[in-house]
């Protein structure tokens, strides 16, 4: 969970005034990016390489209650979703207190409590989603927020072995993440000290740690390490700051010491207080618009050999999500989220991120700073009511005018391969103009040229033969707006 107060920084003047600035540049740039890297006409039909594909997910961000697994787990795949983040809270599996004949590395030590995992782990897999395992808060024995790396390998390693595939007939975890934002101070602590960041290299031997408990279960476990909140602190860096730090690289993407991070996937928490293409203010943070910075350090570290993996490494977007109005009087109008989602969901494909992961699914209740889920939060979870932003989350589409031609591109709410009706608003209501085939991951893409379109129309799309249609996407283009991501 996370709370509002390490996010002041997404406020003030000149955050906003910066925002206003580039918005609009920053946008026209990636549209005539994509139509020009694109064959113009629209009597054709494109297809992305095999390989392309966007992947989402929901973070599991509070408990679900027993009996209520099948119904969160079907919602969750309802949603479009493949995988489930969650968290392995060391604190709550490991016994308070240490007992003196206690093994750490064994996952069947009578004083290690599982159960209440092994129930949610099992439910996921069930439903044909793919866990992805935050570890995280560090029994005080362990050193609490001065987590010892030497005592999280050991709790890693019965981890992995526990949920290695052949452990009293569990399901096999594949994705280990290493913390949830370790950047911020109240997750690991210190980050500062004698302006040292001692936290970054802390951490390092936290991934190196799990990664060699991880990898020595299965050598294709795949570990992601990051998971860092976005903007700088005083008493906490940003998330470009502390990887720079964490795997030594300068801003100039030069090495600053000798060091070797082994992980598979660096993964961050863009959050921002503008649109899916708004940047962090200055240098040291990482809101949406700047993974493909995050990308570029991640690159250099690879080819620097400060990361160290058997897989082409890649950035991922692990929490991310906007606050909707309603509820939230200051979150987004909902009908401008509804855009916002389908965008953000079409730039972590084109950016090659290829992963997000929603944070929530239902809103948390009244008080609470976050309430960014897929689901109104009902008096029960039974009577949670889903949200417009739902449909754009499960079949994302985009629809960007450019002269006469307008760049579509969209994801099937299954992500499999379907025959695909383009369609426009009308007076009274939606008229086809084009068909084309979604790969077998559920992309479709394509320019077409639309002589008569004007900003006033609206393009949605349709899968042929059923009644599932995205929302429709306005040919209007919106500018980029400050909204504070937390506190209602």
């Amino acid at each position: 969970m996370l709370s509002s107060r390490p996010y002041a920084g997404f406020t003030g003047d000149r955050y906003r005034q910066r925002a206003m600035r580039v918005a609009a540049a920053i946008f026209f740039t990636a549209v005539l990016a994509a139509l020009a890297a694109l064959p113009a006409g629209g009597s054709s039909t494109y297809r992305t390489p095999a390989t392309s594909r966007l992947t989402t997910g929901v973070y599991l961000s509070s408990p679900v209650a027993p009996g209520q697994e099948n119904m969160f787990f079907n919602r969750v795949r309802n949603s479009g979703a493949r995988v489930v983040r969650m968290t392995l809270a060391w604190n709550t599996i490991a016994p308070g207190k240490r007992p003196s004949n206690f093994d750490p590395t064994n996952p069947a030590d009578p004083a290690y409590n599982w159960a209440a995992v092994d129930r949610l782990i099992t439910g996921a897999v069930a439903h044909g989603l793919t866990p992805l395992m935050t570890i995280s808060s560090a029994p005080v024995w362990a050193g609490g927020t001065h987590a010892s790396p030497g005592k999280l390998g050991q709790f890693a390693r019965a981890a992995a072995r526990r949920y290695s595939g052949s452990f009293q007939g569990l399901p096999r975890i594949r994705y280990w993440l290493v913390w949830n934002e370790p950047n911020l101070y109240h997750f690991l602590a210190p980050q500062y000290e004698q302006r040292r960041m001692v936290g970054a290299s802390r951490y390092r031997k936290m991934v190196n740690a799990v990664a060699a408990s991880v990898h020595g279960v299965h050598s294709d476990n795949v570990v992601v390490a990051g998971e860092t909140a976005p903007l700088d602190t005083p008493s906490s860096p940003g998330a470009m700051k502390f990887a720079r730090a964490v795997l030594c690289m300068s801003q100039q993407l030069r090495p600053t010491c000798k060091t070797v991070v082994h992980a598979d996937i660096w993964s961050t928490h863009p959050y921002t207080s503008g649109g899916p293409t708004h940047k962090a203010f200055g240098s040291d943070g990482v809101a949406l618009g700047n993974l493909t910075q995050l990308q570029k350090l991640v690159r250099a570290a690879v080819r620097l050999h400060h990361i160290s993996s058997s897989r082409h490494v890649r950035v991922w977007a692990t929490e991310f999500s906007w606050n909707t109005r309603p509820p939230c009087r200051l979150g987004l109008p909902m009908p401008l989220a509804k855009r916002w989602v389908s965008e953000a969901l079409y730039h972590i494909w084109a950016w090659r991120v290829g992963t997000l992961t929603w944070f929530q699914l239902v809103d948390y209740g009244r008080g609470n700073a976050i309430v960014s889920g897929l689901y109104f939060r009902g008096k029960t979870f039974e009577r949670a009511r889903p949200k417009p932003i739902l449909n754009a989350f499960r079949f994302p589409f985009v629809a960007f005018k450019h002269g006469s031609r307008v760049f579509v591109w969209g994801r099937t709410p299954d992500s499999l391969r379907h025959t695909i009706s383009l369609q426009r608003s009308t007076g009274h209501g939606w008229a086809g103009i084009s068909t084309l085939v979604s790969n077998n991951s559920g992309i479709f893409f394509r320019t077409l040229t639309l002589n008569r379109a004007t900003t006033s129309w609206s393009l949605r799309a349709q899968v042929r033969g059923s009644q599932r249609h995205s929302v429709g996407f306005s040919l209007r283009s919106v500018p980029d707006r400050f909204y504070r991501p937390f506190g209602c």
